[in-house]
């Protein structure tokens, strides 16, 4: 494999071009300094102690204590798993982010009243009577085609869909629910749902409530004070319900699987 495919590849790896480049030379020619490195690398010598701090601190390359400075990577054999390691890291900051603003965000956002459907592309919107936050519910249910993603509670909601659901599932549709409470009612429900032959998966935290539609709609419950008082938030801007979509993929990751729990239960 030519040194340009090699770079092109730790791109795709989420190398910058400088990290890349700085990468292939210490692979190639072993331990250098940076004038070395910048010299046979064709980066810039400014350039070269960020980089390789960058890459020190994802743990890609050793730094010696000696003056000058010289660079040698860890066995490559690694890289995969401390590429993963990193990604683990940086999706575990970007979730703590989620859950610092989305309090914020649930009071904040412009309310926008609706009664029926939401249409535009860039819509947030709020529905307050629980009659229509019901309504809505089973729409979603009926118009969704291919997946639902739910962020549950109690599954207290489980009574009143399970035939709607049961028609979703029949039309194709698959169901992923990350349920974060435990009790005699509630695992009876996460068995009724476990005999529709659904996914289900226990985490131990988790503050939100809502579902994610074929990736395309976000619809989340707001508990303010009471059950009387509630408010569903809905979203159809692409980019938030792909940062959501990826938020409750980590957490499906990270949850106990239903066959295990049964058993701890």
């Amino acid at each position: 494999m030519q040194e340009a495919e090699i770079e092109a590849l730790l791109k795709h790896l989420g190398f910058t071009e400088y990290e890349a480049k700085a990468y292939l030379t210490l692979i190639i020619y072993g331990t250098l300094n940076a004038e070395k490195i910048s010299r046979v690398g064709n980066i810039p010598l400014p350039r070269v102690y960020d980089t390789m701090g960058g890459l020190a601190d994802r743990g890609l390359v050793f730094v010696s204590k000696t003056r000058p400075q010289e660079f040698k990577v860890v066995n490559p054999k690694q890289l995969l798993s401390l590429l993963k390691e990193d990604e683990k890291k940086k999706m575990e900051k970007k979730i703590e982010k989620i859950e610092t603003i989305m309090p914020q965000l649930l009071r904040s956002i412009p309310a926008k009243p609706i009664k029926g459907e939401v249409e535009s592309e860039e819509v947030i919107a709020t529905v307050k009577r629980k009659l229509n936050m019901e309504k809505l519910w089973f729409d979603f249910l009926s118009e969704t085609k291919y997946e639902i993603l739910v962020f549950a509670g109690d599954l207290s909601w489980v009574e009143k869909t399970s035939t709607i659901i049961k028609k979703s599932i029949k039309r194709g549709v698959k169901y992923k629910i990350l349920w974060c409470r435990t009790g005699k009612k509630i695992i009876s429900r996460v068995k009724k749902l476990m005999k529709m032959d659904i996914e289900l998966r226990y985490v131990d935290t988790g503050d939100i409530r809502g579902v994610i539609l074929d990736n395309k709609k976000i619809s989340l419950v707001q508990k303010i004070d009471s059950e009387r008082d509630l408010t569903t938030i809905i979203i159809t801007n692409r980019l938030i319900t792909n940062i959501f979509r990826r938020y409750f993929m980590h957490l499906w990751d990270k949850g106990m699987p239903l066959k295990k729990f049964l058993k701890k239960s």
